[in-house]
């Protein structure tokens, strides 16, 4: 299913490296980008809709990993199909409505950047080396 694989590569791509707390956690920013987006979802919702999840994993220049031919160059390895069946499952309960955020975020970035976007936002955690914010 598009979906499923959208959300697969986006969130293996995104936080291979970063074990399961770390994917967790895009995946809650993700979860709670997609739940905004009230073209996709039904006032209310607590669960997004499966296409207010594609639209928000094809969004342009939101996730690093699909820009300037990067993805290509983002996978080797073991640790990469270790990072590839996580995020299978993940997506799964994505997909299936079942997964729980595990932080209240609908922005990171990496620690290596320091966007300006950040100051308007409040802080909520980091995991790895992701820093997430929360702008309600």
């Amino acid at each position: 299913m598009l979906a499923e694989t959208l959300l697969i590569l986006t969130l293996a791509g995104e936080a291979r490296n970063q074990g399961e707390a770390g994917m967790r956690a895009v995946a809650s920013v993700i979860h709670y980008k997609a739940l905004e987006d009230s073209q996709y979802n039904m006032v209310g919702a607590e669960v997004p809709s499966v296409a207010a999840l594609i639209h928000e994993v094809r969004t342009p220049h939101r996730y690093s990993v699909w820009r300037h031919g990067k993805y290509t160059q983002s996978f080797r390895g073991q640790a990469d199909d270790r990072a590839l069946l996580l995020a299978a499952q993940i997506a799964s309960e994505m997909m299936r409505g079942s997964f729980r955020p595990t932080v209240k975020a609908n922005h990171y970035h990496t620690v290596d950047v320091r966007p300006a976007w950040r100051y308007a936002m409040k802080r909520v955690g980091r995991r790895g080396s992701h820093i997430f914010y929360w702008k309600g």
